[in-house]
């Protein structure tokens, strides 16, 4: 009977042993798991304000290719058009076809 309280207490010192081991562990995940948690609310702040950063950019985008079309359309306004005339015949006699 003194040899089975004896491995008793060996097994409940390991089992102890064991369980420290665990608590550790435990409370560096837990550390680690709070640091992670603080650095995906960052990264979602960070988001946030990317995702505002680029509406905002699109809508100026938006605004001067407006603004560069009505410019050309603008500067094509005394322009005098000229169908059927092939292209890169500049400086060249033209012959209509009639």
């Amino acid at each position: 009977m003194q040899r089975s309280f004896s491995i008793s207490e060996n097994n409940q010192k390991s089992i102890h042993a064991t369980c420290v081991l665990l608590e550790k562990k435990l409370e560096e995940i837990a550390e680690r798991t709070t640091k992670l948690e603080g650095d995906v609310k960052s990264l979602m702040v960070q988001s946030k304000q990317h995702s505002r950063d680029i509406s905002e950019i699109a809508k100026r985008q938006n605004l001067l290719e407006e603004s560069a079309e009505r410019l050309e359309n603008h500067s094509r306004r005394n322009n005098i058009r000229i169908l059927n005339v092939p292209e890169a015949k500049e400086g060249m006699d033209i012959k209509l076809p009639y």
